[in-house]
């Protein structure tokens, strides 16, 4: 007699013997996705040995294979961030002081509305005097240094933080000494209304300057389509505009203030005018550039 569990074994053989059959039968015959086509084609080895020398980042004579074009290296934002900056105290400085903002325009334009705002004391305001005269010269050691950068080769693609400082620190104490002993000159000789006169005239050109030079230096730093030739004949234009208008102020103030001696003025002019202004430029060559 057949004992049930040998019943149940003949059975489960019997089934798996016939399901391998068709199975073969299956793949081999009636279903092509079955069918092994690795083992039907020869692999190109030489394709392939030419894909892994190419990847292989150790090779060094390997093709370099690049998913996306290399990102181009562009100037630093620091001077535009910085120059932002600036606006926006100047923006607030405008809305602070509106009376002060607008007899400073006006009196660059005209020099008879200068005399008048000049005697009626709207240039009293020493708190916009002093933030007029500090704007004035981060202006000038933005404008330095980015003619430090162009000068030397050593470009926009980064800011130097160490020399900014360094033409920061220089722009300030030279510029103060001066305009102190230039004063000190003044009282003892008892003209310090006329170098009030000169030293206020002085003060809002130059900063008008500086505003027009830095406007146009980002615009060549952060603009590839200004060539540095029109650039450069740009800033000499304004350069020459600037020192055409200045000498004209310069001998409209002499007229009003009515100097004894006009050599005196010649001599002053050239004690505290270019010769520091040479000297300053010469240390600047020597020692930072």
């Amino acid at each position: 007699m057949w004992q049930p569990s040998k019943l149940v074994l003949l059975f489960i053989g019997l089934f798996l013997l016939f399901s391998s059959t068709f199975a073969q039968a299956t793949a081999t015959n009636i279903n092509p996705f079955f069918r092994d086509s690795i083992l039907k084609h020869k692999v190109d080895t030489a394709r392939w040995s030419n894909v892994k020398s190419a990847v292989n980042r150790y090779n060094k004579s390997a093709t370099n294979i690049r998913l996306q074009k290399p990102k181009v290296e562009t100037n630093s934002l620091l001077y535009l961030y910085m120059t932002a900056g600036i606006v926006i105290l100047l923006i607030i400085m405008r809305l602070i002081f509106d009376d002060f903002s607008t007899s400073l325009l006006e009196g660059m334009l005209s020099m008879k509305k200068f005399f008048v705002f000049y005697k009626s004391k709207k240039y009293d305001s020493l708190i916009a005097i002093i933030l007029v005269y500090v704007f004035n010269l981060v202006l000038l050691s933005l404008i330095s240094f980015i003619a430090w950068s162009f000068t030397t080769k050593h470009g926009f693609k980064t800011f130097n933080m160490s020399v900014f400082m360094d033409i920061s620190v220089l722009m300030i104490v030279f510029f103060t000494l001066k305009n102190a002993i230039e004063y000190l000159f003044n009282f003892i000789i008892d003209t310090q209304d006329t170098f009030k006169a000169f030293f206020l005239q002085n003060l809002f050109t130059e900063f008008l300057l500086c505003v027009v030079l830095l406007v146009f230096s980002l615009i060549y730093i952060y603009n590839s389509y200004f060539s540095l030739n029109w650039m450069l004949g740009l800033f000499f234009v304004i350069l020459t505009i600037y020192l055409v208008f200045n000498t004209i102020r310069s001998y409209q103030l002499i007229s009003v203030t009515r100097l004894p001696y006009k050599l005196h003025f010649f001599l002053y002019i050239c004690t505290f005018k270019l010769i520091p202004i040479l000297l300053l430029v010469k240390y600047f060559l020597n020692n930072i550039v």
